[in-house]
């Protein structure tokens, strides 16, 4: 309700110093707006000013696709592009599905199937990533470059296929922080997402932080073949 819409923004505000203004306009309800100054001057509320929005897929921005949208000001949106001040980034992300009863539904039988079969499927998943953290660094290491994978294994699990790629430029040997990646004078996240990403897509391969999470779908071979692309972007990046 308004009231917990409200509470909500004056939590946000407080924690990341910005003061949010929450609008959600739900789809069932029938509300719409159109793209154009019309729904520009839509944001301007009569007590306060948005300095976020977030349209939804009523919006004609994703021609019935599950698409949506954040605007806002400039200096509040900048913090979230690639280019932002280390030490004032904030991290943007989104899941459309996130909550949606039908997904949680889906959610929930895949849970009983992966605990019914856990001794065949972890077991398998985690071979896979450790070919795959072990063959990043490996590849890249030949060519003079300090890749570091995180996702292996932990207390919480022996059975890891999380696949992190980082560029250490402060000598470490392993990945010790969140805050380690993301500072420029420890690590090199433009390496990562941007020339290492590219030169993947190039080979054929989509990776996410670097490389991602491998699933019981995913064979050996192509977790070799990704090795691969590996190395040739790691012979380009060096040369």
């Amino acid at each position: 309700d308004r009231g917990h819409r409200h509470s909500a923004a004056d939590r946000l505000s407080d924690y990341a110093e910005i003061r949010v203004y929450l609008v959600e306009r739900v789809e069932c309800s029938g509300v719409k707006a159109k793209c154009g100054d019309d729904f520009v001057e839509n944001q301007h509320h009569p007590v306060t000013t948005a300095e976020l929005s977030r349209p939804l897929k009523v919006l004609p921005i994703g021609g019935g696709m599950p698409v949506a949208a954040v605007a806002g000001r400039s200096e509040i949106m900048e913090l979230a592009a690639p280019g932002a001040p280390h030490e004032r980034a904030v991290k943007f992300d989104g899941g459309t599905f996130s909550g949606h009863p039908s997904a949680m539904l889906a959610g929930l039988a895949f849970l009983k199937h992966l605990v019914a079969h856990e001794h065949e499927l972890y077991p398998h998943i985690g071979q896979l990533g450790r070919i795959a953290r072990e063959g990043i660094e490996e590849r890249f290491a030949a060519y003079g470059l300090n890749a570091r994978c995180a996702g292996d294994a932990s207390e919480a699990g022996a059975d890891s296929s999380l696949v992190a790629v980082h560029f250490l430029t402060d000598g470490g040997e392993r990945v010790r922080d969140p805050e380690q990646i993301y500072d420029p004078n420890r690590s090199d996240p433009e390496l990562r997402d941007v020339i290492v990403k590219l030169g993947m897509l190039n080979e054929g391969f989509f990776v996410v932080h670097g490389y991602g999470a491998l699933s019981f779908a995913h064979t050996e071979e192509q977790v070799r073949r990704s090795l691969d692309a590996f190395e040739q972007v790691a012979k380009r990046v060096s040369s």
